[in-house]
């Protein structure tokens, strides 16, 4: 482990060490579950980093279900000296963070200069260039090679491009781009032999891990002589789609098969528990995170009591500038936002008490007064004291949306068809796993006399859906309600609660 903290890229707390080293150091396998904002991408950056300075010569795949988690990974990798990526997949499919390592983007810049200059070839070119730059001592020799380097006329730009493709040592694909054509072709151009039977790389990293079914797990997997799975048992299993469930068991009346479909467990989950029990030396846990205000962690916090008995459950890595009210330090979560009585600066969780009841639509289900309720809390965003400033601070497009995830799809198709053209990301919880934005509105959806809630009682589902916050968490639904449901009652506790009426009276 020292020789790894020496020479690391990253700022590593003691438990993302020990997950790099377990990883670095095993044989054949290595299993890292990450709960949200615990920087699975540093640790990720690190192990390829490390393993690189091990081996120089090794071939790194760095896979995962969905194009955002591999851009993103690529994306804390970049300038690293020695790392030298290739993305596969169509360009126009991918992160602006992966789209400047895809062979096609280098190769049409190489032929012509216009057709973008974001790639890694010139990115590489420039790198020298500033290093010669910043070096004098040797100007009068090297001079007349910056010229030409600044130049990047064609030979230049095909010379570097040939010799970049030459020394790739990590190429970073979806799960389903690996056992394509366009993959096994990437393959032989960059690396020789029959595409067939010589494919292979040293280690395999798999991020996401806990989203993707067995069949997308086997295909990148296969090809490496190591692999390191990463994911959250905690958080959502591979998605299975509240209408395709209904829709069948309406037809054949069967709740039984309902309960066992919406429970589907992830691979990886089988395979962390089935090896923290048998070899705990190739799994590890990460325990600090770093995206949201601990008010907002507080509320899935209890989810990881088990794994994280040992250290004192998840942490929260950002006490100390989590409430410094500058909204440029990167390390504050403060928003500023005054309305009373719904929100305050000091207010990061609320839940807004709606009791109107859900609408069955056979199948799915929505609930009219959480729209409405919804509709006031952007109403209440829009006019409150510091909403205008917070949202004029954000660098990003992606920092200034706000997020409206519900439960079930029915309510969402609801929700985009009202929003529709306005700068929201909507969507149901299933499909914003991977991703987080400053404020999010969460819609339960269900209230019926029985205190039926259906698959929305499952931890996964609540764990993804309260922990996509940065720095303001607002809940829609029926407390009295959700809060009978154990999975609820320690979230909840950790909330404001405003009453619909509340919210009505303070919306002007």
């Amino acid at each position: 482990m020292e020789d790894i903290r020496s020479h690391k890229i990253g700022n590593l707390n003691e438990k993302q060490l020990e997950a790099v080293t377990k990883s670095v150091l095993s044989k054949d396998l290595a299993l890292i579950q990450g709960p949200p904002g615990t920087g699975k991408t540093t640790v990720i950056a690190e192990i390829i980093w490390q393993e690189i300075r091990k081996n120089p010569e090794c071939r790194i795949l760095l896979t995962s279900q969905t194009n955002l988690a591999v851009d993103n990974a690529l994306e804390r990798l970049q300038g690293q000296a020695g790392i030298r990526p290739v993305r596969i997949g169509k360009p126009d499919k991918l992160e602006p963070e992966g789209r400047r390592f895809s062979l096609p983007v280098m190769d049409s810049w190489a032929q012509d200069s216009k057709n973008g200059d974001d790639n890694a070839t010139k990115i590489w070119i420039d790198r020298i260039v500033k290093k010669i730059s910043n070096d004098p001592k040797y100007a009068s020799a090297t001079n007349s090679w910056k010229r030409e380097l600044e130049t990047q006329d064609k030979h230049s730009r095909t010379e570097f491009s040939r010799l970049y493709k030459s020394n790739v040592n990590l190429v970073a694909a979806t799960c389903s781009i690996c056992g394509s054509r366009d993959f096994m072709e990437s393959y032989s151009d960059m690396f020789g032999g029959n595409e067939r039977t010589d494919m292979f790389f040293d280690v395999v990293i798999m991020d996401e891990a806990s989203k993707a079914t067995p069949l997308e797990m086997a295909v990148p997997l296969v090809l490496g002589k190591k692999i390191i799975v990463i994911g959250d048992h905690k958080q959502l299993p591979p998605m299975m789609d509240e209408n395709t469930i209904d829709g069948a068991l309406e037809k054949i009346g069967k709740k039984d098969i309902a309960e066992k479909l919406q429970k589907a467990e992830s691979q990886f989950k089988r395979l962390f528990e089935a090896a923290a029990k048998v070899r705990k030396t190739i799994v590890a846990t990460l325990d600090t995170q770093y995206r949201m205000h601990e008010q907002i962690m507080n509320t899935i916090k209890q989810f990881y009591q088990e794994e994280l008995a040992s250290t004192g459950g998840l942490k929260c890595g950002i006490t100390e500038t989590m409430d410094i009210p500058d909204l440029t330090n990167k390390g504050s979560r403060w928003h500023g936002i005054t309305l009373n009585p719904i929100i305050q600066p000091s207010t990061h969780a609320v839940w807004i008490d709606v009791h109107t009841p859900e609408t069955y639509l056979s199948p799915g289900y929505k609930n009219e007064g959480e729209l409405k309720a919804i509709d006031l809390v952007l109403r209440a965003l829009q006019q409150a004291d510091g909403f205008n400033t917070f949202q004029d601070a954000q660098q990003k497009p992606e920092d200034r949306e706000i997020g409206i995830i519900t439960f079930y799809s029915a309510q969402s198709r609801e929700i985009k068809k009202k929003y529709k053209g306005k700068s929201y990301r909507m969507d149901v919880v299933d499909r914003f796993q991977g991703m987080e934005r400053n404020i999010i509105i969460v819609s339960t959806v269900r209230s019926n006399p029985k205190n039926n809630i259906g698959f929305a009682k499952e931890i996964e589902r609540i764990n993804v859906a309260f922990s996509r916050a940065r720095r303001l968490l607002i809940v829609v639904g029926n407390k009295r309600q959700f809060e009978s449901n154990s999975n609820y009652a320690a979230s909840i506790a950790n909330m404001e609660t405003v009453s619909f009426e509340q919210l009505k009276d303070a919306v002007r």
